[in-house]
């Protein structure tokens, strides 16, 4: 039996009731299954990738334990949030009255 996974709502009926796979996930469908879903929508099912590392990393033992005062503290930047529509114009407001001070 097939594995698809479903992009859009599917129903199949198996043993007189209604199965609803979830979006996304992987479901094992019959090969007739597939082919009246594929009739009724094309794209509606896709195969399910499954995904390998081309090269093993290698693995060693011999790492030696860095001790934290030995560390180099890594500075870490934090991204500011974005601005709300109420903080933008209160920003803007500001810089426009900023300006007729220097009048």
């Amino acid at each position: 039996m097939p594995i698809r996974v479903p992009h859009h709502t599917v129903r199949v009926r198996r043993d007189g009731k209604n199965i609803t796979p979830k979006i996304g996930v992987p479901f094992e469908f019959t090969d007739e299954e597939v082919a009246e879903v594929q009739a009724l929508h094309p794209h509606a099912l896709r195969r399910a990738v499954v995904e390998r590392l081309g090269v093993q990393p290698e693995v060693t033992s011999a790492v030696e334990p860095v001790d934290a005062e030995d560390a180099d503290p890594v500075q870490v930047k934090e991204t500011p949030k974005p601005l709300t529509a109420a903080q933008r114009r209160r920003a803007a407001a500001a810089d426009a009255g900023a300006d007729d001070d220097n009048l």
